[in-house]
């Protein structure tokens, strides 16, 4: 009985253990992640030196302060910096890390939608759309790059990626995906102006069909 004890208690331990190296990297992942979007946004306005310890200030100075982005924000990114030093210092009840996970997603998801506005008006200028029969397809322009969204309607968006030419000719086109669109926009810097090629127009007839209307964005 004593032995059987011991045994009982050592795994509670264990469990106690694992359980809090679980939160622990529970908290770290949600404070990485807001972390960087929070760079993110900032090297959007061009601010690219920022490190963890002047973050808030900076995301103070030149977002909140201008109206780019609502107090509440701030306020949330404050929340999740101070439960990431408390975490250190002390064990946060489960009840805590949830409400860190909620803040966490909501700030996320608000500079998330930040970042869409902001790059939306730059993606509309370098997107070519094309109604071929009774559908419509979108064709993003970028840097050496075209992604190929072949029907804007369909519920699984089948993505084609064709490397852009200097005359404007799409070659080597193959399969992609909306994750790998998504981390190509972001990495890039948009173009001002982009300049359509009569080679463009030869390339989409072969995939769209001959009888295809286009519209540009200007």
């Amino acid at each position: 009985m004593e032995d059987a004890e011991l045994f009982l208690n050592g795994i509670s331990k264990l469990f106690d253990k694992i359980e809090k190296q679980k939160e622990k990297e529970r908290l770290s992942e949600l404070y990485s992640n807001s972390v960087q979007i929070a760079k993110d946004v900032l090297a959007e306005e061009g601010i690219l030196k920022v490190t963890d310890s002047t973050l808030l200030k900076i995301f103070k100075e030149k977002l909140t302060d201008k109206g780019l982005i609502q107090d509440k924000a701030l306020k949330q990114l404050k929340d999740i910096l101070k439960a990431k030093q408390e975490f250190e210092s002390k064990k946060l009840s489960k009840q805590e890390i949830e409400k860190v996970r909620r803040v966490s997603s909501d700030f996320n998801k608000a500079l998330v939608n930040y970042m869409q506005r902001t790059r939306g008006k730059e993606i509309s200028r370098a997107k070519i759309q094309v109604k071929y029969g009774d559908r419509f397809a979108e064709i993003l322009l970028l840097d050496d790059y075209a992604f190929i969204i072949m029907d804007m309607d369909a519920k699984e968006k089948e993505i084609q990626k064709a490397s852009l030419n200097s005359d404007g000719s799409l070659t080597n086109i193959k399969k992609s995906s909306l994750e790998e669109l998504e981390k190509h926009i972001k990495e890039i810097k948009m173009p001002k102006h982009v300049f359509i090629k009569e080679k463009i127009f030869e390339d989409l007839k072969k995939l769209f069909g001959k009888n295809i209307e286009i519209m540009v964005n200007w």
